[in-house]
């Protein structure tokens, strides 16, 4: 579990702990973190992460009924998804121009990200940048877009994580 969705599920516990989750995941047995009693982890495993999106996922979610399906990552949607969608879209980068990943995979992505972009309802973007992206790359009306930075805050008078990088810095890209 990476930190985005980590800390969005532990600010739901702490948000609403009356609500019940599903926690979708694509490995066989869930060995992240324990967010408490109304947290259920719930594999739609079927073979490849592709074909489990593709052909598992949408009978998972029919089954469960959730009121809402949160993509945290763009390519997570089912086609024809049986309840509303809202995805977090992290970068475009695939969308610029200048972007180079080998054909396939490209494909792929561009599908699945595809299933998101027409069934959601709403996009939470993790940056101002990603929501200007969004607008003008996709298209997205700017109403269906919300500005979240990097992760969820249980207030929003709590103070930022003190920086633990000291100089010299390194940046990878």
């Amino acid at each position: 579990v990476g930190v985005y969705v980590r800390e969005l599920l532990a600010a739901y516990a702490r948000m609403a702990p009356e609500h019940q989750y599903f926690l979708l995941h694509y490995t066989p047995t869930w060995t992240g973190p324990d967010f408490g009693p109304n947290f259920e982890p719930v594999s739609y495993r079927f073979g490849s992460a592709v074909t489990s999106i593709a052909f598992r996922l949408r009978r998972v979610l029919a089954r469960l009924q959730p009121d809402v399906y949160h993509v945290t990552g763009a390519t997570g949607c089912p086609p024809l998804p049986p309840v509303p969608v809202v995805t977090t879209v992290h970068d475009l980068y695939r969308y610029h121009p200048d972007a180079t990943t080998p054909w396939l995979r490209d494909m792929i992505f561009k599908c699945l990200f595809g299933w998101s972009l027409r069934h959601s309802r709403h996009f939470i973007a993790d940056s101002a940048v990603t929501a200007t992206d969004m607008r003008r790359l996709l298209g997205i009306d700017p109403t269906r877009i919300s500005v979240v930075h990097l992760a969820p805050v249980p207030s929003p008078d709590a103070p930022p994580t003190p920086s633990v990088a000291r100089p010299p810095y390194l940046l990878c890209l």
